[in-house]
């Protein structure tokens, strides 16, 4: 038996709540609108292919938990990183422009301004692309601190700048917390724990019915053995297929990340990892522990472009570390 259902589908929330977090605490997990921060989340996720209610720029992860909960991500198109400066002095523009886009190749936007009479005073912007990509595509294009470093370099060569800011946009999402896989009891008159019962069983599939602890108008779908999210989310794209029933998202709360972070590449401090505007050795004592707890410990995103002082831009490691405490000592 097949029937019409227009229950939301697994990658559409049901309903939502707006609220708001800040990306720039210290705790690593509290980095949820920091990019470094949701890269680590997905590297752990699965990504469920975008259904044709979505546009073209989201995508959308599940996070196995283990209390047979997943976290479902429902991530927004996002905007380009962006490096604003202001420089003053005699600037060729024909030779800075093309350093810039001999460190920055594949940059899609690139402006660089007179705002004098006199061509003194410029204002530059780049970004690795403009308008909005999915989070995927867009991380792939975004600026990296080596080039950030680079266009600096440059700029201390070309004139004496004013302000020299690193724009860094904070990814927009929305977060739903759900267990696996629920489904409403009824719906539209149609008796849906009946119908997926029978389908269990005929079908001889691993997985048996149980009620939803948390909302009694709904029954979970429960493997007799655990599985992957993957094999979650087969599963529900099988019922869905056979039966047209699709599962109803539960607890779904809206979290955008609305708050750009701005680096400071003028007058931030080298090695000031823990972003308290000097140079000592609890800024090495910061740094170890990151790399040693980034479950727990972690550092604003002026600290971390702060602390990246040794290797060739390959993020924070303890070298990084044995560099602040080496320069603290006057060995360097």
């Amino acid at each position: 038996m097949k029937k019409t259902n227009k229950l939301s589908a697994l990658v559409l929330a049901s309903v939502i709540t707006a609220g708001t977090v800040s990306s720039l605490s210290a705790g690593a997990l509290a980095h949820w609108g920091d990019k470094n921060g949701m890269d680590k989340i997905l590297a752990e996720s699965f990504m469920i292919p975008a259904s044709n209610n979505s546009s073209d720029h989201r995508e959308y992860y599940v996070k196995t938990d283990e209390d047979n909960v997943y976290d479902y991500y429902d991530i927004m198109g996002q905007y380009a990183d962006k490096i604003s400066a202001r420089i003053s002095g005699n600037i060729d523009e024909e030779s800075l422009d093309k350093a810039l886009i001999e460190i920055c190749p594949n940059a899609e936007y690139i402006h660089l301004t007179s705002i004098s009479t006199i061509n003194d005073l410029w204002v530059f912007e780049i970004a690795g692309f403009s308008g909005s990509l999915p989070y995927d595509e867009a991380r792939k294009k975004d600026l990296t601190y080596e080039q950030v470093r680079r266009i600096k370099e440059v700029l201390d060569n070309t004139g004496e700048i004013q302000d020299f800011r690193y724009i860094k946009k904070t990814v927009s999402y929305c977060h739903t917390r759900s267990t696996l896989t629920p489904y409403m009891n009824e719906y539209d008159g149609i008796n849906n724990k009946e119908l997926i019962a029978s389908y269990i069983t005929e079908n001889n599939l691993p997985y048996h019915i149980e009620e939803n602890l948390y909302d009694d108008s709904c029954f979970e779908v429960v493997p007799d053995e655990k599985i992957s999210i993957a094999e979650h989310y087969e599963l529900s794209q099988r019922i869905y297929k056979d039966l047209n029933i699709l599962p109803w998202i539960l607890v779904p709360t809206r979290v955008t990340v609305s708050e750009d972070i701005i680096i400071d590449l003028h007058n931030n401090i080298d090695g000031d990892a823990n972003d308290d505007g000097k140079l000592a050795l609890s800024d090495a004592v910061a740094i170890m522990q990151t790399v040693g707890n980034p479950d727990t410990y972690g550092l604003t995103a002026q600290g971390e472009y702060n602390a990246d002082i040794a290797g060739d831009f390959d993020g924070i490691t303890n070298a990084d570390a044995l560099a602040i405490q080496r320069k603290l000592l006057g060995l360097e």
